[in-house]
């Protein structure tokens, strides 16, 4: 699971269809993402939007991601 992701939508207030709908996908997608069920190579375009969406800088989220797929692959 992507906690960095809740936890960056959870102090701006906002609720997976809020995220949803900026990205301009379904929730139940956003959701997935989340989970880390789907975009499991997250690309950049993405994490550029939502680094938009949560005003941090697309740096920041990439190491973010990075620590997220080192836990992943228990690196």
């Amino acid at each position: 699971m992507r906690d960095y992701l809740v936890e960056l939508r959870d102090k701006k207030g906002l609720t997976q269809r809020d995220v949803s709908s900026k990205l301009g996908i379904s929730e139940s997608y956003y959701n997935m993402i989340e989970h880390g069920a789907r975009q499991k190579d997250m690309s950049i375009v993405l994490l550029y939007e939502l680094s938009l969406i949560f005003k941090i800088s697309l740096k920041s989220l990439v190491d973010k991601e990075l620590n997220f797929i080192k836990r992943r692959i228990n690196v």
